[in-house]
């Protein structure tokens, strides 16, 4: 498991051609997250945020586009889980569920923030919660 620090956002560096997508990337990132913390009745920022889980992807793609989008909205611990498997595609969002349960992640009334991403491009957000 990869613990990152957000200290907020940072000069990108993507080969020519690609700051169009990054930027469009952190749009939609920051977009989800904020109907995912609004659907839920939570506020960026809420102490109740515990973790950020994010799609099983590339370094690069979240050092670049995931975290800048995530440090705007919340200080809450990201977490990269995808250490040993990689992208598992739609499957991030599932293994990611499995590690918060597996692992006892969350305690009575702390939230996750899990985050993915599909072919086409998608982005979306759960919030899942510990039950008090």
């Amino acid at each position: 498991m990869t613990t990152w620090t957000c200290a907020g956002p940072r000069r990108l560096s993507w080969p020519s051609g690609m700051e169009p997508f990054a930027k469009a990337s952190r749009e939609k990132i920051h977009a989800v997250l904020l109907a995912g913390l609004r659907d839920a009745d939570l506020r960026p920022g809420d102490r109740r945020l515990r973790y950020v889980l994010t799609p099983r992807l590339g370094r690069k793609v979240l050092r670049d586009a995931y975290l800048p989008a995530i440090a705007e909205l919340t200080p809450a611990e990201v977490l990269d889980l995808g250490a040993d498997t990689g992208h598992l595609g739609a499957g991030d969002a599932v293994a990611n569920l499995a590690a918060l349960h597996e692992d006892r992640l969350l305690r009575p009334g702390e939230y996750a923030l899990v985050l993915n991403a599909g072919a086409g491009f998608t982005w979306s957000c759960l919030v899942v919660g510990a039950g008090d």
